[in-house]
């Protein structure tokens, strides 16, 4: 499952454009992974690059497991990293509420959850209009409870350090379900 992931745009692609997605494990621990990515363009120039943290979840519990060494020698680790900093922290701090809404069902991926994807969704609503306007070239997404059908969000801005936070709350500040920050 993932539990964060941090992207950031190292050039552009024309519309249409053939893009190749390499992606390898970096490193396997006791209870997490390390993946990298890149997309490359037609012309082979990065266009983005990324990293991403994940545990292991057993189907049958949901519980978090331990990563064994038969489940690690299924990888070829490749200790090539794509940023030259470990993934950044969380910032700290709720921040404003800008937006409230509920889980629906067009928010759910196979595993009955919120979408990945969709919790930036969520935070670009409770961006300011002329921040939700610009182009970021990175985006942190931390995953800390996941979402389900139904469930109230609060969504609250606030910044840190040139940095646009948005966290994603359950029915109350204190249910915090996902951090998504934009830099620019």
């Amino acid at each position: 499952m993932l539990v964060q992931w941090h992207v950031k745009l190292t050039g552009e692609a024309a519309w249409n454009d053939h893009v190749d997605v390499l992606t390898w494990p970096r490193s396997m621990e006791r209870l997490t992974s390390v993946r990298n990515f890149e997309l490359r363009s037609t012309a082979g120039n990065a266009v983005a690059v990324g990293s991403s943290n994940w545990v292991l979840v057993h189907a049958d519990t949901g519980r978090v497991s331990k990563i064994t060494p038969e489940i690690a020698a299924l990888y070829d680790l490749t200790p090539r990293d794509v940023f030259e900093e470990p993934l950044p922290k969380a910032p700290h701090g709720l921040g404003e509420e800008r937006f409230a809404g509920k889980v629906l069902r067009r928010d759910l991926d196979t595993n009955h959850h919120v979408n990945n994807l969709v919790y930036l969704d969520y935070a670009r609503e409770a961006l300011p209009d002329d921040i939700a306007a610009q182009s970021f070239r990175e985006v942190s997404v931390y995953y800390h409870k996941q979402l389900l059908l139904g469930e109230p969000l609060h969504c609250y801005y606030h910044t840190d350090g040139g940095r646009h936070v948005v966290n994603i709350c359950g029915d109350n500040a204190a249910n915090l379900h996902a951090t998504v920050v934009f830099s620019e």
